[in-house]
């Protein structure tokens, strides 16, 4: 199996998409928003870790494993649970080529 690791910027892109009672909830029913980034991934939330500040979030893509790391608040905020539809939104700018 496969794994991801989104930090920052794609993490909370990740998760705005999975907040349908957070506290941009009424903005994004009123108005569609559109992302520049193009890798929008749907999956189904796995796990849900809470460290003492970060958690990590893993999201299953057909049989992939996406993981986030947000805030603690943010899965709070977001009221983010485990078989919970969610999105991973990827923006990179470099994806490296390693070889043994």
């Amino acid at each position: 199996m496969a794994a991801i690791l989104l930090a920052g910027a794609p993490a909370i892109a990740f998760m705005l998409s999975t907040a349908p009672d957070g506290p941009y909830s009424g903005r994004f029913r009123e108005i569609v928003m559109k992302l520049s980034a193009r890798n929008q991934i749907k999956g189904i939330v796995k796990t849900i870790n809470l460290g003492t500040t970060t958690a990590h979030v893993q999201i299953e893509v057909d049989g992939v494993i996406i993981t986030s790391s947000i805030t603690n608040e943010a899965v709070k905020d977001l009221k983010l649970k485990v078989g919970q539809v969610a999105y991973a939104v990827i923006k990179a700018s470099d994806v490296m080529i390693a070889i043994d």
